[in-house]
C-alpha cells in the first residue's frame, strides 16, 4: 500500500517507479529504431517491452493480426521487387508476379491461415497490394531499387543499433529509404518537447544509420513511409520541396536520454500528454 501511495503521490523515482539500477540493461544491448521510439514514448514502457519482455495479452482474432499481415505484405513485396529488379518495367513485373509471390509467402509462414471466409479475404488483400503497387509513389519517377529487406548493424548517435530496411531506392546517385506501413497512419512517434507523440524516430534512424551502412558510398538524401493500405506516402524527408528536414536536434536529445538512462538505470514512468 505504501508503494502505491508513493507512486500515485508523485514521489521521487524509486525501484517501483523506474529506478531499477544500471545493471538492468545487459551490456552490448542492441537497440532498434522501434525500440528508440518506444523509449521516447515512455522509458518504463521500453524497459517493460525490451528488457522484461512483457507483451500485450493475447486476444482472439477475427482478422489477420497486424504483425502477420505486415509480414505477409513485406515478404510478398520483397519477393516480387527482387524478382523484377532487372525488368524494363519494374512496376509491371511486380504486378505480374504478385499473386504467385503472395501464395509462396503464405506457404512459408508458420501456422497456415484458417480464418473464416479466407478465399474472399485473400482476394481483398491481393487487391489492396495491387493498388499499392499501381500508385505513382510506390516507385518514384526515375527511381531504381538499390536493395530490399537489408539488415544492418551500426552505431546511431552513440547507441548500438540493428534494423532491417524494407527498400532503398536510388535516384540520380542519391539513396532514399522506403519504409512500408500496413496501417494508414505513420507511427505515433516519441514525445516532443510538449509531451506529444510527434517526434518521428524510426525513419530518421533508417536514413541516418541504416542506409549509409549499405549505401556503398552513395549519399542518403531522404525517404518516406509508404502506406500499403492507403497507397500513398505518409511522411517524406528530403525529396525536394515535397519533404521535410530531419529534426536533428530533437533526435540527439532523444539519443542522449536513452544513453543516460542505460547508464543510470532510471526508466521513469512518463506517459505522453495525449
Amino acid at each position: 500500500w505504501s508503494i502505491v501511495k508513493h507512486r500515485e503521490g508523485g514521489g521521487l523515482i524509486d525501484l517501483f517507479t523506474g529506478a531499477v539500477g544500471p545493471s538492468a540493461v545487459p551490456p552490448g544491448h542492441l537497440f532498434s529504431p522501434s525500440q528508440v521510439e518506444a523509449f521516447g514514448q515512455c522509458a518504463y514502457k521500453w524497459f517493460g517491452q525490451a528488457i522484461l519482455r512483457f507483451g500485450d495479452p493475447e486476444e482472439a482474432e477475427d482478422d489477420l493480426a497486424a504483425s502477420i499481415k505486415g509480414n505477409l505484405y513485406h515478404a510478398t513485396l520483397s519477393r516480387a521487387v527482387n524478382a523484377g529488379r532487372n525488368a524494363p518495367d519494374l512496376r509491371l513485373a511486380v504486378l505480374e508476379s504478385l499473386e504467385q509471390d503472395f501464395d509462396a509467402t503464405l506457404a512459408e509462414m508458420p501456422g497456415s491461415l484458417r480464418l473464416a471466409g479466407w478465399p474472399a479475404r485473400r482476394a481483398e488483400l491481393l487487391a489492396q497490394l495491387r493498388e499499392a503497387v499501381k500508385a505513382a509513389d510506390f516507385l518514384l519517377e526515375g527511381a531504381t531499387v538499390h536493395a530490399t529487406e537489408v539488415s544492418f548493424r551500426d552505431v546511431w548517435r552513440g547507441l548500438p543499433m540493428r534494423g532491417r530496411i524494407d527498400r532503398v531506392d536510388e535516384i540520380d546517385n542519391n539513396l532514399y529509404v522506403v519504409d512500408y506501413k500496413t496501417s494508414g497512419s505513420k507511427p505515433p512517434g516519441a514525445q516532443d518537447a510538449n509531451g506529444m507523440l510527434k517526434l518521428d524516430a524510426q525513419l530518421p534512424i533508417y536514413i541516418e544509420a541504416g542506409a549509409p551502412a549499405i549505401g556503398e558510398g552513395l549519399p542518403v538524401a531522404g525517404g518516406y513511409y509508404y502506406s500499403l493500405t492507403k497507397a500513398e506516402p505518409l511522411t517524406r524527408y528530403g525529396l525536394g520541396n515535397r519533404g521535410k528536414a530531419l529534426d536533428t536536434g530533437a533526435l540527439e536529445q532523444l539519443a542522449v536520454s536513452v544513453r543516460t538512462a542505460v547508464v543510470t538505470g532510471d526508466f521513469a514512468v512518463a506517459p505522453d500528454t495525449m
